[in-house]
């Protein structure tokens, strides 16, 4: 009687490249960049399988469970067969930069007017002396009506 032989089927394996998250948690977003939507979350010692790289070198595209989003490059670890992976030519979206300092300060209520819109100096309120109307009359004669008073002293 013949003995029998076993046989081994040899199914080729397909090199991957994959990345190994070392940070304590990542945001994985829509596309390259900052400026795109954070669509997941990924944690330390996730594993996931790369699908491209961007032209950049700084973000991947991986595939969490259905989805394909991105991570930054330097999140983690990368092992196997990365030389080979697909270049993306995904427009690179970074986020908007914040306006940059000018050390002035905004004056609530819009803008200062020509004169800066300056405080007045202590003990000046900015009014007229008398604590009436601030307004001036003319009498025509040229000369204003709003006269000093003697009081002198601080407000």
């Amino acid at each position: 009687t013949p003995t029998p032989t076993a046989t081994t089927s040899l199914t080729p394996t397909v090199a991957v490249c994959t990345l190994r998250v070392e940070a304590s948690s990542i945001n994985l977003r829509s596309g390259p960049g900052t400026g795109y939507n954070i669509v997941t979350y990924g944690y330390a010692g996730d594993e996931y399988v790369v699908l491209a790289r961007h032209t950049s070198g700084e973000w991947l595209e991986i595939q969490v469970r259905t989805e394909r989003v991105w991570a930054a490059t330097l999140v983690g670890t990368l092992s196997g067969a990365c030389d080979t992976l697909p270049v993306s030519t995904m427009a690179l979206k970074d986020a908007p930069t914040p306006p940059a300092e000018t050390g002035e300060t905004e004056i609530p209520g819009g803008d200062p007017g020509e004169d800066g819109g300056s405080t007045p100096p202590p003990g000046d309120d900015g009014g007229g002396d008398d604590g009436g109307d601030d307004s001036e009359e003319d009498d025509h004669s040229g000369k204003s009506t709003d006269e000093p008073d003697d009081e002198g002293g601080e407000d």
